[in-house]
């Protein structure tokens, strides 16, 4: 095409034959100028491409708009693969400018136009995949990109394309960013109106205030109680910081604080029940115990009767020897025999099942006397004292099976008695800190918990076995105990969690709301919404929502969520559930905006 003249440029040089045809002015240029060529060859270096001119308008007028739209968009892709080919040097300047000259009748029309910025877009739409590609420096980048990639029919005005690509790529992602902040903004100012925007900005409010939204809802939806009647709240159920200090400032809240006081009181009573039903009356407790000892005297009774088995104690008979030769055990004959006589009885027979049952009242005594050793020989010689206990009641449940089953009718019995023991031995120490702490105070969690340990230890050790936990104590009593232990540390965790400095504010909380739906959508952190300058701007807002009532809502919806942690997983949800249908659509759509504005780089 370019070793060609085109008539455009021969009319060009000859004006004042303007009235002849395409036909009559070529002839007459041949006469007067190429006479000496011949006709077939003069005429096949023409390019007629004011009859192609011609033929595309008079095309684009038979055309209704749809056609026309789809016409553009073919001519705009092809723009964009003619700007490749040319950089790559498969297309020229000249070819450029004619192909803008034989698209001017299409794009000259509205749908013609449209069509072909969609056409130049849609071959960058890839680029919306890059990293970054949604920030200033990225929308920069893809418009300056596709400002190189455009056609253009010299240097100049490739450079200028790059410029505008550069500046459009950043500006139709601030209007993009500005269309949806305006919209939010919009919304945000008339929700706190409404019971179903004020739902909306408590959730957003708590979402603002997570640390974790996803984590926090999660483990709001897995609440339950650790002790019967103890409900957690928000901030224990989930033990995210930022909802734990939101929690605070609804405890100290005049509005909200006495129903969140209300919830602690009952925990408190709840964990203090507990224990109390552990713990059992006075009349309960030595009903139990006057039953154990009754049943006791009755198979201790019964197997003293029966004696030891002959064959048994005779297969024995070298295990027994050296037992007693133990100084551990000529100890405990001593004290068996002082114990004996502090009833007026005396212990004639070792060798009896009588004899044996008082020596492991001696032993006991001996082992008691040893406990809570100060240094390692002390703790050597309880473990000593400990096995030896263990190797005598193997030796006397062998010989003796109806010993063997008073001893494991006791132990069942004392299950019951060991339980009540350290209930009650919690109660002494736990109900009387908080009537003197108040229900204000911080719960002492730890001092609770080293407690139960300190009085489950020595139930365990009251055996002079020190057997495991669940063999002297029922496990159900041994679960509550243990479950108010979890439940007070949950408190305190949470407590210290909402101490945190630097926690966001609870005030205001439709104006924040107006300012993170306005804020956020514009690219702008959503912590300035807390920033006093912005909400001294909007007091006058403020003050409407507040005269309102809209606040104070908000703020009883947000106490409500404290109290409900289920209630509360599902608000921090609510918004990610349900965005509205507009700011779906620019949201989504962000990444597109820099690919799109290659539309704009049209220069026709």
């Amino acid at each position: 095409m370019t070793n060609k003249i085109s008539v455009s440029s021969i009319r060009e040089k000859f004006p004042m034959y303007g009235d002849l045809s395409d036909d009559q002015l070529l002839s007459a240029v041949r006469k007067k100028f190429y006479s000496d060529i011949p006709a077939g060859k003069f005429y096949s270096r023409i390019d007629y491409d004011t009859e192609r001119e011609r033929l595309g308008k008079e095309l684009t007028d038979s055309m209704n708009d749809g056609e026309k739209m789809r016409a553009g968009m073919g001519s705009g892709i092809m723009d964009i693969f003619q700007g490749v080919r040319q950089m790559f040097g498969k297309e020229s300047g000249e070819d450029v400018a004619e192909k803008r000259r034989l698209d001017a009748p299409l794009k000259s029309t509205g749908a013609g136009m449209t069509g072909s910025i969609v056409g130049q877009t849609l071959p960058m739409l890839p680029t919306a995949f890059i990293p970054g590609v949604n920030t200033m420096a990225g929308a920069a980048l893809v418009g300056g990109g596709t400002g190189v990639l455009s056609p253009a029919v010299d240097g100049d005005e490739r450079l200028k394309n790059t410029a505008l690509g550069a500046a459009a790529g950043p500006a139709a992602l601030l209007a993009g960013r500005g269309l949806a902040a305006a919209g939010g903004g919009i919304k945000a100012l008339l929700e706190p109106l409404t019971k179903a925007g004020q739902e909306k900005v408590a959730a957003r409010t708590l979402q603002a205030f997570a640390k974790d939204p996803n984590k926090a809802a999660e483990a709001l939806r897995r609440a339950q109680e650790l002790v019967p009647g103890s409900a957690p709240t928000m901030a224990q159920a989930s033990m995210d910081p930022g909802l734990a200090q939101l929690e605070r400032t609804l405890v100290n809240n005049p509005e909200t604080g006495p129903e969140l006081a209300a919830r602690f009181a009952d925990q408190r009573a709840a964990r203090l029940g507990a224990i109390k039903g552990v713990a059992g009356t006075d009349e309960a407790y030595n009903g139990i115990k006057a039953g154990r000892t009754l049943f006791a005297n009755e198979d201790y009774s019964k197997a003293i009767a029966e004696g030891i088995d002959p064959e048994m104690a005779k297969a024995l008979k070298p295990q027994i020897q050296s037992l007693m030769s133990r100084p551990s055990i000529q100890q405990a004959k001593r004290s068996a025999i002082k114990l004996a006589k502090e009833q007026d009885m005396a212990v004639n027979n070792f060798g009896s099942i009588e004899g044996l049952d008082w020596l492991k009242k001696g032993l006991d005594d001996v082992i008691g006397k040893a406990a809570n050793p100060t240094n390692p020989a002390g703790k050597l010689e309880l473990k000593s004292l400990l096995k030896t206990k263990e190797d005598l009641m193997s030796f006397i449940e062998q010989v003796s099976p109806a010993y063997k089953t008073a001893n494991d009718n006791f132990a069942g019995m004392s299950r019951q008695i060991n339980s009540m023991d350290v209930a009650r031995d919690l109660l002494q120490r736990y109900e009387p800190a908080l009537n003197r702490y108040g229900a204000s105070s911080r719960e002492m969690g730890s001092a609770y918990a080293n407690a139960l340990e300190a009085a489950t230890e020595s139930v365990k050790k009251s055996t002079g076995m020190n057997q495991p936990l669940a063999k002297v104590m029922n496990t159900g009593d041994i679960s509550i105990l243990e479950g108010v232990a979890k439940d007070l540390s949950r408190k305190t965790a949470a407590d210290d969690l909402g101490k945190a400095v630097g926690s966001n504010t609870a005030q205001n909380l439709a104006a924040q709301n107006l300012l993170r739906r306005t804020l956020g959508p514009a690219g702008l952190p959503q912590k300035w919404s807390e920033s006093t300058a912005l909400q001294t701007l909007l007091s006058p807002v403020s003050g409407v929502y507040k005269m309102g009532g809209a606040d104070k809502r908000i703020t009883e919806r947000l106490a409500q969520a404290a109290l409900n942690p289920k209630d509360a997983a599902a608000l921090l949800q609510l918004e990610k559930a349900n965005p509205g249908l507009l700011m779906r659509l620019i949201k989504g759509s962000e990444p597109l905006l820099p690919a799109m504005s290659a539309g704009l780089l049209t220069k026709e």
